[in-house]
Formats: structure tokens, sequence, C-alpha cells
């Protein structure tokens, strides 16, 4: 399984919270969240090829409680899978009445899960 749907799946158990990749195709829940691939932050390379990257990853959090509560239970879900994250971003948007929390967040290794039995066909 691919290792940001891993992501997904572990945030979307977070009671409360829904998450989505990239964007939410239909109107979002009361208190959302937002998973996206941003680019690649570091690679490297031997004889000519790469050998590994890390990507990055914007996890952003819409919600109407300001509270900190949050902090810990998405942080855990995101060590749980093995991510490496800085402290968070906070911010009152008006425009929706709601606390945005954005967290930037790489992942080492692969996208792909390498207990993954499954192709793509």
């Amino acid at each position: 399984m691919n290792r940001i749907d891993q992501l997904i799946d572990r945030l979307n158990g977070i009671e409360g919270l829904a998450f989505a990749r990239d964007a939410w195709e239909n109107k979002a829940p009361d208190d959302y969240g937002v998973v996206e691939l941003t680019g690649q932050s570091e690679a490297v390379w031997a004889d000519d090829a790469m050998a590994e990257q890390a990507y990055s990853l914007r996890i952003t959090l819409y919600v109407r409680d300001g509270g900190e509560q949050w902090l810990g239970l998405v942080q855990q879900a995101m060590a749980d899978c093995d991510l490496v994250y800085g402290l968070p971003e906070r911010g009152y948007l008006y425009d929706i009445n709601k606390v945005e929390w954005r967290w930037t967040a790489r992942l080492y290794g692969p996208l792909e899960g390498e207990d993954d039995g499954t192709a793509d066909d």
C-alpha cells in the first residue's frame, strides 16, 4: 500500500477528523484535513543514479476548535508512519471561521510499502 494512503488511513482514525489526499472532491466535513505530496526534499546519488530520496509532504488541518489537543493526535499518526516532521504553523482563517494547523513532513524511502503484496493492473 502507498505510504501516503497509510498516513491518511491513520489520520482518519482520529475521532472527529476526516482527511483526504490533495483536496476534497465534494464538500469537506466540519473538521477536516488534507495530505499533499509537495516534492522531493533530499536525494542520495551514487554512480550517476539516484540511490535514495525523501519526499516532502504538507499536512493541513482545519478545525473549529483551536485547542492544542490536535497537535498530539496528528503528530502521533505521523510518528506511527515513520515521518519526520517539524513544529506546525497555526493561524486563523476568518473566511471559513477555522483554525489552520500546517505541518511539513518528510517521508524517507519508497512511496510504496515494502510489504505491499498487491499490484496495479
